[in-house]
């Protein structure tokens, strides 16, 4: 298809549309609209991923270049960190803080947002000039208010409720057992999301830090874990499990190896070509 300004046009359009809606508005609830019923949980989420795929292809394909994308998401993480706080203020439905939809709601927008970001690496692998760099800082820079809003709610909020605190050393008793022995949704959910969080906190870390790159985007966070879960055992404001330490280290030490085999070699050949 020919690169027209009109092209241009389009494919802006339909990448920030589609993917600033998916990320604000799909949520788990008891509405008739469909993107905020749960009844089509298994389509939104394989929308998810679909969409951002052929947005973020179509869009780079008009424009050879990944800056559009970057600047466009970070603008929409932005953006869903003040609309989730804002309906969760308003105690609006599935977009309620302590009603487990709202993980869902979370899940979307991760899960939309960063295929973005894996199909914009893949691109570039592909291709030497596509201002990944730009994209990548970009990206990053917009995940700083949403890892810091995650960190809140993982830690804070969704344990909230739980009053009876432990403290636990040995490992695979804790959080790995209750995962396998006593499986529910917000277990796992919790699970996988800090495991998750973990991984893109080290891909976060990476995007600030020059010397020794992929060292630090694992120490970093492992060393945030490990401080956090030393404060819920001495000041009693949440579980201290040896398994969260193990999980969250593993989740930290993925995003850095994510980084040391790919991103970091897409970044020094894009940097070698200029």
């Amino acid at each position: 298809m020919k690169a027209t300004i009109n092209n241009k046009l389009l494919s802006r359009n339909l990448f920030f549309s589609t993917v600033f809606f998916i990320s604000v508005f799909f949520a788990d609830g008891f509405s008739s609209l469909f993107f905020m019923n749960l009844k089509y949980r298994t389509l939104k989420l394989i929308l998810c991923v679909l969409i951002p795929i052929l947005t973020t292809y179509f869009n780079f394909r008009m424009e050879k270049s990944l800056k559009f994308i970057g600047k466009s998401s970070a603008i929409i993480m932005c953006c869903f960190v003040f609309f989730f706080t804002l309906f969760s203020l308003l105690d609006i439905g599935a977009f309620s803080f302590n009603d487990i939809a709202s993980l869902f709601h979370i899940s979307y927008a991760l899960i939309c947002l960063f295929t973005v970001f894996a199909v914009s690496t893949f691109l570039a692998g592909r291709n030497e000039k596509s201002d990944y760099n730009e994209f990548y800082n970009n990206f990053f820079l917009g995940y700083v208010p949403v890892a810091i809003m995650l960190y809140g709610l993982l830690y804070f909020n969704y344990r909230a409720n739980e009053f009876e605190y432990t403290v636990n050393f040995i490992p695979f008793r804790g959080e790995i057992k209750t995962l396998f022995s006593m499986f529910s949704v917000h277990t796992a959910m919790r699970s996988i999301g800090n495991f998750a969080f973990y991984s893109t906190i080290a891909l976060c870390v990476s995007r600030f830090i020059k010397k020794h790159t992929a060292l630090l985007s694992f120490l970093l966070p492992f060393a945030l874990c490990v401080l956090t879960e030393a404060a819920q055992g001495i000041f009693s404001i949440g579980d201290a499990d040896i398994d969260d330490i193990i999980l969250n280290g593993l989740g930290a030490l993925i995003g850095a190896l994510i980084y040391k085999l790919f991103i970091e070699k897409i970044r020094r050949k894009e940097l070698c070509s200029e």
